[in-house]
């Protein structure tokens, strides 16, 4: 469900925290969908100046690596980041990790928080 109590300028950069991470984070494909939730509640934002980030490893699997580029996903280092931060893209994560991944189960949403 996208929620919320305000507007966001289209104009200005953000970065999005999607939760629950779950095995799959199907979250996130709010921001990679047009006429999704996301793209409705706030306008001008979905395209190519949102940028979704993800771990390291989905980019050694092949086949899995292409999907992600093709979605227009990047790596979540930190240079990366500040890249394309740099370069005027606001981006997307779904926080959680691996580890509250572990914990998914149908019904339950399970926060891990260090």
């Amino acid at each position: 469900t996208t929620t919320t109590s305000t507007t966001l300028d289209p104009s200005r950069q953000y970065i999005f925290g999607v939760h629950p991470h779950g095995i799959h984070c199907i979250p996130l494909g709010q921001f990679t969908a047009k006429d999704s939730a996301f793209d409705k509640t706030f306008p001008g934002l979905y395209g190519p100046k949102l940028t979704g980030i993800c771990a390291t490893v989905i980019f050694k699997i092949p086949v899995v690596r292409e999907l992600f580029f093709h979605m227009g996903y990047v790596d979540a280092s930190r240079s990366v980041c500040c890249d394309a931060l740099s370069q005027g893209q606001s981006l997307f994560i779904c926080v959680g990790g691996e580890e509250e991944s572990l914990y998914s189960c149908p019904g339950q949403d399970i926060v891990v928080l260090q």
